[in-house]
């Protein structure tokens, strides 16, 4: 049995030989996987994966964003992170599809879907731990199979069923390095952002979702 709070499996007989398995995760807060990390001077070093006393409990948003604040002669930069576990999915299985649905939610006072904010989502090829990754130890990325999101039409906008088979796709054929994603902005200019709620967050219908379909021959 899976340890994940939210998972289900959906079997649909194709022909005699293949069928298409459906796999559904949405984490909580004691198995979700995901983090943001800033450039802002002061919280290079901080952790904004799990709650540690120092990170004013905004462990519950997934963040991308650039702003540059007063007095300041360059702009500060926020990348998100999120990885799911893929392990239930067998290393041979053909990627049918695969979504991913990010569910908007923004700390009182802080940024929402907002400027020229393109999204750039690209696989992770280094480990990372929820609650110890910064900004100034994040992991490398890879552009192969990058996805790129069109800018938001609204201020609390849902990013619902995100095409990323191919990403998927790896991560399941080489278990051992799938290191999840980074969401970034395409462009990292000043006054852009989006912003999502985190595993953590106390609505579970708002955690990041993966829906996988797949068949196995």
């Amino acid at each position: 049995m899976s340890k994940f709070g939210f998972i289900f499996f959906i079997t649909i007989y194709v022909n005699s030989l293949a069928q298409i398995n459906t796999f559904v995760i949405q984490p909580d807060s004691t198995d979700g996987f995901d983090a943001w990390i800033w450039s802002f001077e002061p919280a290079r070093e901080i952790n904004f994966g799990s709650w540690n006393g120092i990170n004013y409990n905004l462990h519950n948003v997934i963040r991308a964003e650039v702003w540059k604040w007063s007095g300041k002669e360059t702009p500060d930069t926020i990348r998100g992170l999120l990885k799911f576990d893929l392990s239930d999915i067998p290393r041979s299985a053909s990627i049918f599809e695969a979504k991913l649905s990010l569910y908007f939610f923004a700390n009182e006072g802080f940024t929402p879907q907002l400027g020229n904010n393109e999204i750039s989502i690209q696989r992770l090829v280094e480990g990372w731990s929820e609650d110890s990754v910064t900004w100034n130890n994040q992991p490398e990325t890879s552009d192969r199979n990058k996805i790129v999101l069109e800018k938001s039409t609204s201020m609390d906008q849902d990013y619902l069923e995100i095409d990323i088979r191919n990403l998927v796709q790896e991560m399941v054929y080489f278990p051992e390095k799938n290191f999840g994603v980074m969401i970034k902005l395409l462009n990292e200019i000043e006054y852009s952002g989006v912003t999502f709620a985190s595993s953590n967050h106390k609505d579970k219908a708002k955690h990041p979702k993966l829906l996988v379909k797949f068949i196995v021959q």
